[in-house]
C-alpha cells in the first residue's frame, strides 16, 4: 500500500491500486512484489524466502497474471549446475515498470487533491 504524509496536518494518504482481467487479478501490490522478488532473487523459490510466503502461492499467483494476460511474465528453466531459476520476460519487466509509474502518478495526483483539501480547513 502507497503512503505519504502530509507535512501541515498529521494525516496519511494510503492507497491500493490492482488491475483485474474478467475474473482474474493481472496485478496489485502482493503480486508486484512477486515479480520484483524474482527479479531479485533470480528463483521462484527465492522470491518465496524472500517474501515469507510459499512457494506454492507464489506459482499460483504467477499462473493467474500469466493466464489473466494470455502471456508469459516469467521464465523458468531447470536444473543443472545452477539448480535452474527464473528471470521476468520483457513482458514482465514492462507490467512491474507500469505498476509502479501508475502507482507514483495516482500517489502525487491524489495528493495534491488532499492538499487543497487540507489547506482551506
Amino acid at each position: 500500500m502507497s503512503q505519504e504524509k502530509s507535512s501541515r496536518l498529521d494525516y496519511t494518504l494510503k492507497m491500493k491500486m490492482w488491475i483485474d482481467i474478467g475474473e482474474k487479478t493481472l496485478i496489485g501490490e502482493g503480486r508486484r512484489e512477486i515479480l520484483r522478488a524474482i527479479s531479485e532473487t533470480g528463483s521462484l523459490a527465492g522470491a518465496a524466502r524472500k517474501l515469507g510466503m510459499s512457494y506454492k502461492k507464489v506459482i499460483f499467483s504467477i499462473e493467474e497474471m500469466e493466464e489473466a494476460l494470455g502471456r508469459k511474465l516469467v521464465e523458468r528453466y531447470k536444473g543443472g549446475a545452477k539448480k535452474g531459476g527464473a528471470r521476468l520476460t520483457k513482458l514482465g519487466e514492462a507490467l512491474l515498470r507500469a505498476y509502479d509509474e501508475a502507482e507514483k502518478r495516482a500517489m502525487e495526483s491524489a495528493s495534491k487533491v488532499w492538499e487543497n483539501f487540507f489547506s482551506r480547513i
